[in-house]
């Protein structure tokens, strides 16, 4: 049986496809991929919590991940409010 931890790990919310440019862009610059909310530090946040900046079929912006694999969009001062209350800026 799984636990909690290993449950919210695997949520859609907590999961983003990456080309492999981008992949790679989280390994070698990981403090401008939190900006981009594409990483959220353990601890700090719920990736439920964290809007990502992502190029989406309905077009270029911040968007809430979802656990139902869809995402919500968001205005770009919200996105960036949110990004500062973590400490993720």
């Amino acid at each position: 049986m799984l636990g909690l931890g290993a449950v919210a790990a695997h949520a859609c919310s907590n999961l983003m496809g990456l080309c492999g440019t981008c992949h790679d862009f989280t390994l070698t610059d990981p403090v401008q991929c939190r900006r981009l909310g594409w990483i959220v530090p353990h601890g700090v946040a719920q990736p439920l919590d964290v809007p990502a900046r992502m190029v989406t079929v309905n077009g270029v912006g911040w968007w809430y991940l979802r656990d139902d694999a869809g995402y919500v969009w968001t205005e770009e001062e919200t996105a960036l409010a949110v990004i500062r209350l973590y400490g993720m800026a």
